[in-house]
């Protein structure tokens, strides 16, 4: 049985261990768009339920953690990362959000940019548990990607085609998390998906001289009237904030995703070249131990992103 085999047989146990509380599962990411996801990278996978408690309490195997303990993780600071085993390669990584945490995330009053940051790229929805939450999905989806037009013409050039704004776009998302990887990684991800992006985005600029906030010239958009120092103070503060929810995330992992110092480990040296060795003692008690090593690793791929 190949991998993809095994990951549709997860599929088809999460769905049915899972019952009803399961709304839908998403998948994105490198697997996906095939941007170099390597033998040990995980594929990534939104799952949207209906109750965090109910969903640990199927799935109390996968913790060493009580199930209300995980899903007061869950409800503190959404979405949960979580490991799904696979029986053959690295397994499932799947982001675990409920419909109410998914809709605030998704929507005009999201606290930070976690889940739309991976989402308004191209993405497939695997499964949804009728057709009415498969539509409301989809149109959860469209929002995020219409939403951008609050944004990204700030961080774009003054004049931009579909491009180039989805260009700023990923860039200034990946911007709002310390991330394991290159600076180049970007670029690569683009390459790997940019027909999707034009075809996604193009709609949405267009709606864009539709509502009359952008202009357009041939080929190329700009803004009809430029942003104010409020509106890019406010835009500044929320990648800020996004960026410190994204990096508080970091503790929640050592307990809710099983074999996390390895994977981030492996997705250190993959990404970025940078070779870390853990001790016994590391893996043991990684809060204590381990989290300043990485955290330096991560510090030098940052200035090295600068140079």
């Amino acid at each position: 049985m190949n991998e993809q085999a095994h990951k549709a047989e997860t599929l088809t146990v999460l769905t049915e261990k899972a019952g009803k509380n399961l709304r839908a599962v998403i998948f994105f990411g490198s697997h996906l768009v095939n941007s170099t996801p390597g033998q040990h990278s995980a594929a990534d996978w939104f799952v949207i339920v209906d109750d965090y408690h109910t969903f640990y309490r199927k799935f109390s195997e996968w913790f060493g953690y009580p199930a209300r303990f995980v899903a007061w993780l869950n409800r503190l600071l959404p979405p949960n990362v979580i490991h799904i085993p696979v029986a053959a390669g690295t397994g499932i990584k799947a982001v675990v959000i409920s419909e109410r945490d998914f809709a605030r995330a998704m929507g005009a009053y999201a606290k930070d940019h976690f889940c739309k940051g991976r989402l308004v790229q191209k993405v497939e929805v695997i499964y949804a548990r009728d057709h009415e939450i498969g539509g409301l999905i989809d149109t959860r989806l469209l929002d995020a990607r219409m939403s951008t037009l609050d944004w990204v013409p700030l961080y774009a050039d003054e004049k931009f085609t579909v491009a180039s704004y989805c260009l700023a776009m990923m860039r200034t998302s990946y911007g709002a998390e310390i991330r394991p990887e290159s600076s180049g990684r970007v670029l690569e991800v683009i390459a790997q998906q940019q027909t999707s992006l034009i075809e996604s985005f193009q709609p949405v600029l267009d709606a864009g001289v539709e509502q009359g906030v952008l202009g357009r010239d041939g080929h190329e958009y700009r803004l009809v009237q430029s942003p104010g120092e409020a509106q890019k103070r406010r835009w500044r503060w929320y990648f800020r904030k996004s960026k410190i929810r994204a990096t508080l995330r970091w503790l929640k992992y050592v307990i809710t995703f099983a074999g996390w110092p390895d994977y981030i480990v492996r997705k250190l040296e993959r990404r970025s070249g940078i070779k870390v060795e853990l001790t016994d003692a590391e893996r043991r008690w990684p809060l204590l131990l381990m989290w300043p090593k990485i955290i330096r690793n991560f510090i030098r791929l940052q200035r090295s992103k600068k140079t």
